[in-house]
């Protein structure tokens, strides 16, 4: 005589078995989906990485993990197949980051250009005059001129290497140089405002808009270097 009970056992053993194939299957279906279109971004990755291109790498490996997390797996497998494509989008991600360091120039052109749009919502289209109006223009650029060269003095005399005793904490026993900041972005900014000619206040303009952008990439350096050094302590 048959022992239904027994029977239904076998059924149901059978039925689980076949269940967790079909996910197993699933699982690797999504896996290996994961992995054909992680291995051409890879590739592409690789390929940046020989030209020192950070900022490509970065944005391939974002689209990568907006790719994958899209990935619309069969319901059967969703959870396991969710886990998989969150955990891999989440490392593209962490591998983005890494690549486009803080102190990136392309990054800091993009704050400068989001505050020139911040400041044309806020005060529209500004047209000032080089100078207050009221001023002798020749007195005050001769007054801007003379700062640039106590500036310039300043500056190659911080630039020349000595030893200053008990006023330089924290540096070299050895003669050094004191280059400062401060120094070099006054310097510029002295030189474009006691131009008058359009074509040479522009072109000093320039430079003193490249120097505080080299000023805010060292501030980025610094800020990167006092983070990595807390963390290693």
């Amino acid at each position: 005589m048959t022992d239904p009970n027994g029977l239904a056992r076998k059924v149901f053993l059978a039925e689980t078995a076949a269940v967790r194939t079909h996910l197993a299957d699933q699982e690797r279906t999504a896996t290996d989906r994961a992995a054909a279109l992680l291995a051409p971004i890879e590739a592409k990755v690789r390929e940046l990485k020989a030209q020192e291109r950070a900022e490509h790498r970065a944005a391939v490996l974002r689209e990568a993990a907006d790719e994958i997390a899209g990935i619309d797996f069969h319901p059967n497998a969703r959870a396991r197949s969710l886990d998989i494509a969150t955990g891999l989008a989440h490392r593209l991600r962490r591998m983005a980051d890494e690549e486009q360091p803080t102190n990136h120039l392309s990054q800091v052109l993009a704050e400068i250009a989001a505050e020139r749009a911040r400041q044309d919502a806020k005060w529209g289209e500004q047209s000032h005059p080089d100078l207050d109006r009221r001023d002798i223009g020749i007195v005050t650029r001769n007054e801007y001129a003379f700062r640039a060269t106590r500036w310039q003095e300043i500056n190659t005399e911080r630039a020349t290497p000595t030893v200053t005793a008990g006023r330089c904490s924290g540096c070299s026993e050895e003669p050094h140089t004191h280059t400062a900041w401060d120094g070099v972005l006054l310097e510029e900014v002295y030189e474009a405002l006691a131009e008058s000619d359009p074509a040479r206040l522009r072109a000093e303009l320039v430079q003193v808009a490249a120097v505080a952008t080299n000023y805010i990439q060292a501030i980025d350096r610094r800020t990167a270097k006092a983070q990595q050094d807390g963390a290693a302590s």
